[in-house]
């Protein structure tokens, strides 16, 4: 894969330096020969495809977390509450307080409802509980 993508590299520094001044030339020339250094030391493929999959799968989990928070964070009938969403994979877990019970299975139902979470873990306490 390195070699088929350093070709192209090639390819386009080749195209590049046609028609440019002896200067032009041997700037892109040192700026394929940095690039072909980058490419050679990102190591074994299938090592960064490993990697690049853990980030993902990081950013997923964050993503889905930051969605649920802004769920709760905008829905009206939960002014007043504090809660802390934290976000483990596909399981979620709800910390905080809010004013009343109402509030508090408003809070569990936006969780649960949100594409993507497995299982909603219910850490808060309400203030006036019903």
């Amino acid at each position: 894969m390195a070699r088929k993508y350093m070709s192209w590299v090639a390819l386009g520094l080749l195209v590049l330096t046609v028609g440019c001044q002896g200067e032009d030339a041997d700037r892109l020339a040192k700026v394929g020969r940095t690039l072909r250094g980058k490419v050679q030391g990102a190591g074994d493929g299938n090592k960064l495809a490993t990697q690049l999959q853990a980030v993902r799968a990081d950013l997923d989990a964050l993503s889905l977390g930051a969605r649920i928070a802004a769920r709760i964070r905008w829905d009206k009938s939960l002014q007043g509450a504090k809660i802390e969403v934290r976000a483990n994979g596909n399981e979620i877990e709800l910390h905080g307080t809010v004013p009343d019970a109402a509030q508090r299975q408003r809070a569990l139902e936006l969780a649960r409802s949100t594409a993507g979470a497995d299982k909603v873990t219910d850490a808060m306490e309400a203030t006036k509980p019903n």
